[in-house]
């Protein structure tokens, strides 16, 4: 029997990987990359073009990952009566 998700988590319908679903100050629902780091590219004020990363406990979109994100997007479905 499968495990449960957690509250919160679901499988991605595209790709299966664990999401975390977050709501934005708007109210927009976001499926997001359960994996943090990522990772922040901060410019060095010393050597101009020298960039550090830096470790972020920032989650990355889903859809930025997802190798099926296509198919969720509302801009890549053809609109009715275009043609």
């Amino acid at each position: 029997m499968d495990k449960p998700a957690r509250p919160g988590f679901s499988a991605c319908k595209g790709c299966g990987k664990e999401v975390l679903w977050a709501v934005d100050d708007n109210g927009t629902k976001h499926p997001l990359d359960t994996t943090p780091p990522t990772y922040v590219a901060i410019e060095d004020a010393q050597k101009k073009g020298v960039f550090r990363a830096v470790r972020s406990m920032a989650y990355v979109s889903h859809f930025a990952t997802c190798p099926m994100a296509s198919t969720f997007s509302k801009r890549s479905k053809p609109q009715e009566g275009l043609l």
